[in-house]
């Protein structure tokens, strides 16, 4: 997506994009981390997650994992309970953020182009003022802002008196359906 930083053109008045605001409002997402040490423990939990869902398993609105050079892994997922007990289940664990979860905003309907400046910054521009945080992730095609659960409704409100078109959505993306052979 077009993150791209979020320098430049973010400052004065309501939004300098005209990128569509959905709020997935029933796909709340949490954060992780673990070390790269540790990641052979938990190869096929992280393959489940991440590429082979077994059915019924729940749809992830963004299901992102990403490595630093510092060494820290970071997981972004929705909610699923077969993985929260996992990692607490698990010694050497995965360990997640604090809180109720974060909601993910979905930043446009089609894309957003990855050469576009000053997205990440109107939209903390609008939200600063309210002391409402957020983090950012950003695809090839889409961006994404993630607001705490508990100030959602805090979010699209400022959003929309702030020129946004904002959309909500209360219903969680639809569960898995492929079922993948075993053995």
């Amino acid at each position: 997506g077009g993150g791209g930083g979020g320098g430049g053109g973010g400052g004065g008045g309501a939004q300098s994009h005209g990128h569509p605001l959905v709020a997935h409002c029933g796909a709340v997402s949490r954060w992780y981390r673990f070390s790269p040490d540790k990641a052979p423990l938990h190869t096929g939990a992280l393959l489940r997650l991440l590429l082979l869902p077994c059915k019924g398993d729940p749809r992830h609105e963004l299901c992102a994992l990403t490595e630093t050079p510092e060494g820290e892994l970071s997981l972004v997922c929705g909610e699923a309970e077969w993985f929260s007990a996992w990692c607490a289940a698990t010694p050497s664990g995965i360990q997640a953020a604090d809180g109720d979860g974060w909601v993910p905003i979905k930043v446009g309907d089609d894309s957003t182009p990855l050469s576009e400046v000053g997205v990440i910054a109107a939209q903390a521009t609008v939200l600063s003022p309210l002391s409402i945080p957020l983090l950012y992730h950003s695809t090839f095609g889409f961006d994404f802002t993630f607001v705490p659960l508990e100030n959602v409704g805090a979010a699209i409100a400022a959003f929309d008196a702030a020129g946004y078109a904002v959309r909500r959505e209360d219903s969680p993306p639809p569960d898995q359906d492929t079922d993948w052979p075993s053995g």
